[in-house]
């Protein structure tokens, strides 16, 4: 099983819906593999899901650091 599956799967078992926008940021934060601002996360998201938002990139960084898949610096 990805990095990505693991993390998906246990959003999914946390009660989140898996959304095309959210498996984008998180597809987007592995490709990275280190530090990123939300705006590029949010420029990597896009090639995956052209629609997904600054506002969703937040909410979504915001429940992957809740979570702890991700950390802020």
């Amino acid at each position: 099983m990805t990095p990505e599956d693991q993390i998906i799967e246990q959003l999914s078992g946390s009660g989140y819906r898996i959304t095309a926008p959210r498996r984008a940021v998180v597809r987007a934060l592995l490709e990275d593999g280190g530090h990123a601002t939300p705006a590029q996360v949010h420029a990597r998201a896009r090639r995956y899901c052209p629609t997904v938002g600054l506002v969703t990139i937040y909410r979504t960084l915001d429940l992957l650091i809740e979570m702890g898949f991700a950390r802020r610096i």
